[in-house]
């Protein structure tokens, strides 16, 4: 039997059985024109072919030239000038709540008995969901040949077609190490590190490629989240996967995702990486935020061509089985003196928990004393409050230590003088890095203490930032400290809830005044 028409139609959202018809009857080309461009030769025949249509059909040609919304609600007319055609059916897996798969095989079966039809129904079989079942069990009864479409990476990047330099090539090696096969996101990933490569021009080139693999494994994770890792992994557990602490914690999915992110040479996440997140999240990158984590990375890559890197030393601990402790953490050890001003606060944790719990305790409390005494930072980088992976901080030796360090500077410059000075707008960028740097509790403490005037020029100079469309990340934080502090007071009494409520500050109305907790 000759098939001579052939239609193609998309189940993405589509949600009734008669916008399906509709859609068969829509989109019917002859055989011959199939592989031809949209054209107006194309709209021509197809407007054409329903004017046929139509006309063998009086009741309808009396309403042809009507909307597509009238035509849906005649598909099931329309639908009878389906029959002796190939039929595509894609996006099996993507199609509106409102049509039933069991409705679509139903149809499918009819067309093929009934309407002597050729159908080939493309799917992703692992995104069925709840209609997996349903479409396992009329398989058989309904499906003639099943057929396996499994692509390889190589095969995703050649119909990619990436541009044969630098940039395919890292890219490339990127996607074929985690096994990316989806063409777009192979597409988006290139198209994001291209965008970022002129912010990192200044920087080392080791800086770039590390970004373009995090680049690389962040844009896979977030447009295909329920294959890859998601972006709370990354955040929650890095610590233990980085170094070796979290054995009982993994689920098994996570467990493979370890072996692959360690196949992949990927460690832990470092502020550089949250940057990277945000932009893929975003769908760009923010020069001014890059700018202080992308300089710290060039410093670690700068050293680790003098000296190697401290995650270097790490990889006799990592990349193999072999008894060597001692010789491994030897090594750790020596280049944890090398690299101190490189080291961030998580890698001295999970270095210390290491060496803890193989019975070198001492040791990880020399390591954390030689830290803290060669780390001349400022302030606020003591400050766990401040630091982006606090969370991750878990070794009580190093957070004291940590504590001691920070109690032990002078008092901070900023005062509630300098608070009430931000209402003037008295206040330049060490001003605000320094308001930034206080903790919490130091809002707390000046706002709870203050009165009058003062109180009024505190608060209002601490929220204005809340209203500057470019305010930076230490006006933010001072904003944010600054509401933070006043829902602590609003929790002192039912008066000063009311007081806080008058700044426009939303007080949770089930907040326990007598607990200073949210009450039940």
């Amino acid at each position: 039997m000759k098939l001579s028409s052939y239609a193609y139609v998309s189940l993405f959202g589509v949600n009734s059985l008669d916008d399906l018809k509709y859609a068969l009857f829509a989109n019917r080309l002859a055989k011959e024109n199939i592989t031809d461009p949209l054209s107006t030769e194309s709209l021509r025949a197809a407007a054409n072919t329903a004017k046929q249509f139509a006309a063998k059909n009086s009741w309808i040609a009396n309403i042809f030239p009507v909307s597509r919304g009238l035509l849906s609600s005649i598909a099931p007319a329309l639908f009878m000038s389906v029959r002796q055609m190939i039929i595509c059916l894609d996006d099996l897996e993507r199609k509106g709540p409102g049509l039933d798969l069991g409705d679509i095989l139903g149809l499918v079966s009819f067309l093929r008995e009934e309407r002597k039809c050729k159908v080939v129904l493309l799917l992703n079989n692992e995104a069925l969901g709840n209609d997996k079942s349903t479409f396992e069990k009329y398989l058989e009864k309904v499906v003639d040949v099943t057929l396996a479409y499994n692509v390889t990476p190589d095969e995703s990047l050649k119909k990619a077609d990436l541009k044969p330099d630098d940039i395919g090539t890292q890219v490339s090696a990127c996607c074929v190490a985690l096994g990316i096969i989806n063409v777009r996101v192979i597409k988006k990933i290139d198209a994001l590190v291209r965008s970022a490569k002129p912010l990192f021009e200044q920087y080392d080139q080791a800086v770039f490629v590390a970004a373009t693999k995090s680049l690389a494994l962040f844009c896979w994770a977030y447009h295909q989240p329920d294959d890859a890792p998601s972006f709370a992994f990354f955040r929650s557990k890095k610590s233990e996967r980085a170094f070796g602490t979290g054995a009982g914690n993994f689920t098994t999915q996570e467990i493979a995702w370890n072996a692959l992110l360690s196949s992949y040479d990927f460690g832990w996440v470092d502020e550089l990486d949250l940057v990277l997140m945000k932009g893929v999240e975003n769908g760009y990158l923010d020069p001014d935020e890059l700018a202080g984590p992308a300089a710290k990375a060039d410093e670690r890559a700068k050293a680790t061509k003098a000296d190697g890197s401290f995650e270097d030393a790490w990889r006799l601990y990592h990349d193999s089985f072999d008894e060597n402790e001692e010789e491994a953490l030897n090594a750790i050890a020596a280049s944890f003196e090398k690299n101190v001003k490189y080291i961030s606060p998580i890698n001295l944790n999970g270095t210390v928990r290491l060496f803890k719990e193989l019975d070198r305790s001492e040791q990880a409390r020399s390591m954390i004393g030689y830290y803290v005494d060669n780390r001349q930072e400022p302030r606020q980088f003591f400050d766990l409050e401040q630091y982006p992976f606090s969370g991750d901080i878990s070794d009580p030796d190093v957070i004291s230590a940590f504590k001691a360090k920070l109690d032990s500077f002078p008092s901070a410059p900023a005062t509630s003088d300098m608070l009430a000075a931000l209402k003037g707008g008295s206040w330049d960028t060490d001003t605000i890095d320094n308001l930034a740097s206080l903790s919490t509790d130091e809002y707390y403490k000046i706002i709870a203490n203050a009165k009058g005037e003062e109180l009024r020029r505190i608060v209002s100079g601490c929220l204005q930032f809340d209203r500057i469309g470019n305010a930076t990340e230490p006006m933010k934080e001072i904003s944010k400290k600054a509401r933070d502090a006043l829902l602590r007071i609003a929790l002192t009494s039912k008066i000063n809830a009311r007081r806080v409520a008058g700044y426009g500050i939303k007080v949770p109305s089930n907040f326990d005044t007598n607990t200073r907790e949210p009450g039940g």
